[in-house]
């Protein structure tokens, strides 16, 4: 558990180090007295978990807190203060803890084993997939509960990358298939680019980045990472199978040509199933 610390002195910034340091909960801890770049600091850091000593800092650290949160959704914030003062905006920006001056290091450390937990039911998420339904019309689950994209073409794009299987696919492809009847120009790039930007956005807020895969101009998806019906149809799970009704992605028209191959698939399915 890699930690970072802010502050405006850099005596105070010392001695709240020392005291993380000491609670042998942290593998690292650095930390930034000048205010201008800490939060690019901190993003290069690679941390887990910011503390913010509100001492000195403009809004009790809150601007810095709203500015770490929009770059690093994850991260874990705690803020150090002499009062409470912005403690109910503290947490608005879902900070995980507030610890009120004088600190003891049984009390960092006990924030640190409840930040540490979470940390870890996170990496254990992590490991698991998201479940992906192509048979019928397409969507993406997250405990059960469709993810929502904030841009259609977002969800599209993400649909006919789990369509390639894994395979990279470049701009052009895509722009083609999505906007068959315009010119690859810097308009449609602009918006594969926002589309792009949203499905990352999207996956990396319920930890899920890693699924996407960009390379300078070309795109792919980690298949290990997702459960698919399409994909467990054809790996030939009869639960799978059963649950192919003739239609695959069906809001998509482009899908057509996979949406053949099922059903010619299909009918070996049922000539094995009746084998059987």
């Amino acid at each position: 558990m890699n930690i970072f610390v802010i502050g405006s002195g850099m005596r105070e910034l010392k001695k709240l180090m020392d005291q993380i340091g000491r609670t042998g909960l942290t593998e690292a801890v650095g930390g930034c007295s000048e205010i201008r770049g800490c939060v690019e600091m901190l993003e290069e850091s690679k941390s887990d978990v910011v503390f913010i000593d509100t001492d000195g800092l403009e809004k009790g650290g809150i601007d810095i807190a709203k500015s770490i949160r929009k770059r690093m959704p994850l991260i874990e914030i705690i803020f150090v203060s002499d009062a409470a003062e912005y403690a109910v905006d503290a947490f608005k920006v879902r900070a995980s803890g507030y610890l009120l001056k004088p600190l003891t290091e049984q009390a960092i450390g006990e924030e640190l084993l409840r930040v540490k937990s979470r940390l870890e039911e996170r990496r254990d998420a992590q490991t698991s997939v998201l479940r992906v339904q192509t048979f019928g019309n397409f969507d993406v689950f997250y405990n059960g509960i469709p993810l929502h994209f904030r841009r259609t073409r977002s969800k599209e794009i993400f649909a006919y990358l789990v369509d390639r299987q894994g395979t990279e696919v470049n701009m052009q492809e895509i722009a083609a298939v999505l906007w068959p009847n315009c010119e690859y120009d810097h308009t449609i790039l602009n918006l594969i680019h926002a589309s792009i930007s949203d499905i990352r956005n999207t996956l990396r807020q319920i930890g899920y980045e890693g699924i996407l895969i960009k390379e300078r101009n070309v795109l792919s998806i980690n298949t290990d990472r997702i459960s698919c019906d399409m994909y467990d149809a054809l790996a030939g799970n009869v639960h799978a199978r059963c649950r192919y009704l003739g239609e695959y992605m069906a809001n998509y028209t482009w899908a057509e040509g996979t949406a053949g191959y099922l059903r010619r698939q299909s009918k070996m399915w049922r000539v094995i199933a009746s084998d059987e």
